[in-house]
């Protein structure tokens, strides 16, 4: 009898370790696994919140009429495309133009057209999300602002953004911080990266916004000197709230006019 009890106490001891090893594995990776169109890397937003980034910048193609994602991190249209006219790509928009039901052709000057409601998703698809500006600021301030830090990526003027969990691949260096100076020149005297050297840090998890500036009465403005990056967040009736950046600081950029084009940058949450 005693014999019998050992044997099955072994055999329930196997099952459940077995359980429990195959439980983890499949947590583990379900965690570890990257959604479709994201940077590997995971970033806080807030003391519960973590995100991953889209590949690239959000993207409205005229001829299908269909939001995309830029195919690379350091893609911009700038002075081409629909941007300044009717055709081609568009990556700059009016505020809240890019969720079910907008019109990211929008190019009218009331700004009480552009608008934004939390219970409407982006219209590339309902999982993605657009930071507020308080998450916006959590996520440039974290570790002290040591996870942040301008660049020059193959000729784009930028800011790169470190995940939670960093390490530095083999052969590249990063250098977190500004520049003294506002101007296109000074990206590159903290950070430079050529192809392979942006290959390695992408692929570390490394999150690279390109200076696309922004476009008001069909002028566009600050190209390559800085980006301004819409969030969810309104300022007021007449505008609403983003993140800004330039080679000599990023922070909150307070009060825009809604119907401003400026850059989106897409995050959906992380398990």
């Amino acid at each position: 009898m005693r014999k019998f009890s050992f044997l099955l106490l072994s055999a329930l001891i196997i099952v459940l370790t077995t359980s429990s090893s195959s439980i983890a594995n499949v947590a583990y990776e379900d965690i570890d696994t990257i959604p479709e169109n994201c940077i590997s890397g995971v970033f806080s937003i807030s003391e519960t919140k973590k995100v991953y980034f889209s590949k690239g910048n959000l993207q409205y193609n005229t001829a299908s009429q269909k939001f995309q994602f830029a195919e690379h991190q350091y893609d911009t249209i700038g002075h081409s495309g629909a941007n300044t006219g009717t055709t081609g790509i568009r990556d700059l928009f009016g505020w809240g133009t890019w969720l079910e039901g907008g019109n990211p052709m929008n190019n009218s000057v009331s700004n009480r057209k552009y608008k934004w409601s939390d219970t409407k998703k982006s219209a590339i698809g309902s999982e993605w999300k657009t930071l507020t500006i308080d998450e916006w600021i959590y996520l440039i301030n974290r570790s002290e602002k040591t996870k942040i830090g301008v660049a020059q990526v193959i000729g784009v003027q930028g800011l790169v953004i470190l995940p939670d969990d960093w390490t530095l691949p083999n052969g590249v260096s990063f250098k977190s911080g500004f520049a003294e100076n506002d101007a296109p020149e000074y990206f590159k005297t903290i950070n430079e990266y050529t192809a392979t050297d942006w290959n390695k840090m992408e692929s570390a998890g490394a999150v690279f916004l390109p200076s696309a500036g922004y476009l008001f009465d069909m002028g566009l403005f600050r190209v390559r000197f800085g980006g301004y990056y819409w969030s969810a967040t309104a300022y007021d009736s007449e505008a609403a709230d983003f993140l800004i950046f330039s080679s000599r600081d990023a922070k909150q950029g307070g009060g825009y006019l809604r119907y401003f084009r400026q850059s989106v940058r897409l995050v959906r949450f992380a398990n």
